[in-house]
């Protein structure tokens, strides 16, 4: 690996971990004093999926967008969604997270319906 994808890899580390670490941490900000941006891009997978998994990974991709996008935001990050890799355009404070959302196990159906969170 690069010198380059390293520093890159570290940051892109760090912004997960910052984001799930919660509003105590803060991002850093870039050299010239402005917000790192992170453009975010998830791949749902959806491609052979049957019409359950398709809603499912739809269902759990809408909510890390929404999610993701708020705990950047809240750290000090200028987050930003798209929605293909061609959009995203290096420069420098500027770093892309790709999620890959590859199959999402909802849990037990009668367990959700027994402590209220539906079927």
């Amino acid at each position: 690996m690069t010198s380059h994808a390293s520093v890159c890899s570290a940051i892109i580390l760090s912004a997960a971990f910052i984001a799930a670490c919660g509003p105590s941490i803060k991002a850093p900000k870039a050299p010239d004093g402005h917000l790192i941006q992170i453009e975010v891009l998830i791949d749902r997978s959806l491609e052979g999926k049957t019409d359950e998994k398709v809603q499912q990974l739809n269902q759990v991709g809408s909510y890390m967008e929404q999610n993701i996008m708020e705990k950047l935001a809240e750290v000090g990050y200028d987050p930003k969604l798209i929605q293909t890799r061609e959009e995203f355009v290096a420069a420098p404070g500027k770093y892309l997270l790709f999620i890959k959302l590859t199959d999402y196990n909802p849990g037990s159906k009668a367990a959700r319906v027994m402590v209220g969170f539906g079927d």
